[in-house]
């Protein structure tokens, strides 16, 4: 069976009934782009946190929380919890993903 990830938990961080579509990366991908708008400053709770490559390819997602906190899914498989951390203690997790790892932040349109 597939398994929540990180784009399906950040998507999904509102709904009421989870969307099993964001497990479909491509599809997520689309949604944030056409559904959410990119903020610098002044985060909420629920904004989406996309962590970019050097060549700006999403590889990670987080849920912004409050103050230095995230909500992450750090992988699928069923031993990779939801875990609340703090921002730099996921960044920290992924270096090796990306050296030059640069985050951007989104906001539902509807909000």
């Amino acid at each position: 069976p597939i398994i929540a990830n990180c784009l399906w938990t950040a998507l999904n961080f509102f709904a009421a009934e989870p969307d099993d579509r964001f497990l479909d990366v491509g599809y997520a991908l689309d949604r944030l782009k056409r559904d959410y708008y990119v903020i610098e400053d002044g985060f909420e709770l629920g904004d989406v946190i996309a962590f970019l490559d050097d060549r700006d390819n999403i590889f990670h997602a987080a849920v912004y929380i409050a103050a230095d906190l995230v909500l992450t899914k750090n992988g699928t498989s069923p031993l990779s919890p939801w875990i609340l951390a703090p921002l730099a203690d996921v960044q920290d997790f992924y270096r090796t993903r990306a050296a030059t790892q640069h985050l951007i932040v989104h906001r539902p349109n509807d909000r």
